[in-house]
């Protein structure tokens, strides 16, 4: 496997060299005569790809048998990145290419020549490629009350990108799940067919609104109490936990009416009873007929003003 690393390794350096030789020579030349010269990058660039992706595939096979997910997830980020770099690139010769035909002077615009030729870009029609932000996903082990933002993510990033296969997608699925997410997926083989059925096999499990309702409900109400009025960064980590779990419910469509009579005298016992007194005092409403969004508020007035105290 380290063989098998190192060639990845040296590859990947070539491929960036690549990138950055094409990158100069459109960025000094721009005439019809370069045509021929755009294309042969272009197929350079794209045989390239086509055999780090093999490569990167065998690696990646090696791996989920030996290395811990860790390693596993950071190879794919590396992988992507690289992949990403040669699409931009292929995309901007493209571009340069139409260009040429049109037999307009206008050249392929880096990012970095900054929001000026973004503006005379714009304004003459022609699409800017800009590089964006690597998407960070945030890994699902299992926690059911989890499954949509973790979904919602992965879909955005991988599911719906119509530049993967589906044995790609497969690769980077179990690159992003842990724990018992991990173990549903686990014994499905890794070929193109199989992506569908691991996606199946999750949605199945996780993806019941009624058993995620419950899941946010029981968290609530099984979240940690805080002990003296003084434990302000604990008393900021209860009103961030007990928002999460409430919007949860809200991006679900459940009413806040449904639950708020079981959950809201659950939360009351959380909150130090100095703390909770004052929240009543400066309530508008009998704490009785309080819903979910009114203990919300009224323990965010309160972990303000204690904020605003310590920073005084």
């Amino acid at each position: 496997m380290e063989k098998l690393k190192k060639k990845c390794s040296i590859n990947r350096r070539n491929a960036m060299l690549l990138i950055k030789r094409v990158e100069e020579f459109v960025k000094e030349s721009g005439n019809a005569s370069t045509k021929g010269k755009l294309e042969a990058y272009k197929m350079e660039l794209i045989e390239t790809g086509k055999s780090l992706k093999k490569m990167d595939e065998e690696l990646l096979e090696t791996m989920y048998e030996k290395e811990q997910d860790a390693v596993i997830n950071k190879e794919i980020n590396e992988a992507s990145t690289y992949k990403q770099n040669m699409l931009i690139t292929v995309s901007n010769i493209k571009d340069q290419l139409a260009k040429l035909t049109m037999n307009t002077p206008s050249l392929m615009r880096s990012d970095s020549q900054g929001s000026a030729a973004a503006s005379s870009s714009m304004s003459s029609g022609n699409q800017v490629k800009v590089k964006l932000p690597k998407l960070e996903i945030r890994k699902f082990s299992g926690q059911v009350h989890e499954w949509k933002e973790f979904w919602d993510s992965f879909s955005c990033a991988v599911h719906d990108n119509e530049d993967l296969a589906d044995v790609d997608k497969l690769k980077y699925l179990r690159g992003y799940l842990d724990g018992s997410a991990r173990s549903v997926v686990a014994g499905v083989p890794t070929r193109d067919s199989s992506y569908a059925i691991a996606v199946d096999l999750l949605k199945k499990r996780f993806d019941n609104p009624h058993v995620i309702e419950r899941s946010h409900t029981n968290h609530l109400i099984s979240l940690a109490p805080v002990f003296g009025e003084r434990n302000v960064s604990q008393l900021r980590q209860l009103l961030d936990q007990i928002e999460i779990h409430h919007r949860g419910l809200k991006v679900l469509g459940v009413d806040p009416k449904t639950y708020s009579n079981f959950v809201v005298p659950f939360l009351m016992e959380k909150v130090p009873e100095s703390i909770l007194l004052s929240m009543i005092r400066a309530a508008d409403k009998d704490q009785l007929e309080w819903t979910i969004e009114d203990f919300i508020g009224a323990l965010e007035k309160e972990v303000k003003v204690l904020e605003g105290h310590i920073l005084l």
